[in-house]
């Protein structure tokens, strides 16, 4: 089947690149990993996959539709478009994976989820000990690729050699697995989290709507690899926002920054919506990784 070919309007790619701090091709290859001819090839509105888009937008964490959105980036704009209600689903194309690839996604990405095709019948002690030692080793990983836990100034020898010993140790998960005629298959997509924002210590609503995003990546392991995968994204936050909000919104945000306010003067939306957003701390949920 032929590759879904699609284009964005011309020099929407570093309109919507500047507004997550990329205002050049470079920080957008540093930013995404696609190399700058094609980047430069969608900035010029020129063709390319679906799925190299979608990529971008996942790096860039912003849905699809404001790269294809003529207004996406248009900070002036108060065009109306309005966003579905209901829950939002994606296909998500999996890849074949090895040691390496997962080493990348457990170091790119916030949340693993897990998709077990294996029969009851298969799932044995030994089985289920591998499993849990796969998870155990990725989440290591990306608390080292994170920085997580690590004193700066403490000798950190022994941190890079146990670093080294966990990338041995997910290849050998990897050929066990493998051993065991299993096959693991991988993509990442972004999930969204429409929610009226409240303070955490007394529970007192703010006049903010805040769309929260978090990167996940998905793992599936079973006797043939998994091609596509129905998962759920949320409530996409749309390229612009009507001027028409409910009276208890004045600030609207996508992953805590500020996208539309109520009112005339920017500078003051800004220094009043940072005020909020300072007593802002339920709205994000403490997520365990996997």
């Amino acid at each position: 089947m032929p590759k879904k070919l699609i284009a964005i309007p011309e020099g929407n790619l570093l309109r919507v690149g500047t507004t997550k701090g990329c205002e050049t091709l470079s920080a957008l290859w540093e930013k995404t990993g696609v190399d700058r001819k094609t980047l430069r090839l969608i900035n010029t509105g020129q063709s390319v996959k679906e799925a190299t888009l979608q990529l971008i937008a996942n790096k860039l964490r912003v849905p699809l539709a404001h790269l294809l959105s003529s207004d996406a980036a248009n900070k002036g704009s108060r065009v109306s478009i309005v966003a579905s209600p209901e829950p939002e689903y994606r296909d998500i194309k999996l890849q074949s994976l090895d040691g390496a690839a997962l080493r990348k996604i457990a170091g790119d990405y916030d949340e693993i989820v897990w998709f077990l095709k294996i029969d009851i019948d298969q799932m044995s002690d030994e089985l289920a000990s591998l499993l849990l030692r796969l998870r155990d080793l990725l989440r290591k990983w990306f608390y080292h690729e994170q920085k997580f836990g690590i004193d700066e100034d403490e000798d950190n020898l022994a941190n890079e050699i146990a670093h080294i010993r966990q990338s041995a140790h997910i290849d050998t998960c990897v050929q066990d697995l493998a051993s065991r005629d299993l096959k693991i298959s991988g993509g990442t997509y972004v999930t969204w989290k429409k929610e009226h924002a409240y303070t955490r210590e007394t529970g007192h609503a703010l006049p903010i709507l805040a769309y929260d995003s978090r990167h996940k990546a998905i793992l599936s392991i079973g006797p043939t690899e998994t091609d596509t995968v129905r998962v759920y994204i949320g409530p996409e936050p749309p390229p612009t926002f009507s001027k028409d909000q409910p009276s208890e919104i004045d600030f609207i945000a996508i992953d805590r920054k500020l996208v539309w306010f109520r009112g005339e003067y920017l500078d003051d939306a800004r220094e009043r919506y940072r005020m909020l957003d300072h007593e802002r701390f339920a709205v994000r949920i403490d997520y365990d990784r996997y």
